[in-house]
């Protein structure tokens, strides 16, 4: 998969997670405080964190946080594939059993 798509892909589902919060918060508006919602909202600042930022007039919250959050999860993951594709390469160079590669071979 290319590191584009595997963008993409991670950017979508970090758009729908403040969306998912968000019908779920509506749906639990009249909930009573306990450690079940203390515990709802601290999952919700750790996943999403553009929640954190506060609203003005110009930009309400629920239109900013779930692009904040697309382009904060698409680019975390870009990161990643990226790291993970120069270690796996790096690695892998060593094992090769090319000229470059100093092991005895024998008589």
């Amino acid at each position: 998969m290319s590191i584009r798509a595997t963008g993409l892909k991670w950017a979508a589902i970090g758009f729908m997670v403040p969306v998912f919060w968000g019908v779920l918060g509506f749906i639990l508006f009249n909930a009573r405080e306990s450690i079940w919602t203390t515990l709802f909202w601290i999952l919700v600042y750790i996943t999403c964190p553009p929640w954190l930022v506060p609203e003005t007039s110009m930009t309400p919250g629920w239109v900013v946080a779930p692009i904040l959050n697309a382009c904060l999860y698409g680019t975390v993951a870009v990161g990643i594939v990226r790291l993970h594709r120069t270690f796996q390469t790096h690695n892998t160079s060593r094992d090769t059993d090319g000229p470059s590669n100093n092991r005895w071979r024998g008589p």
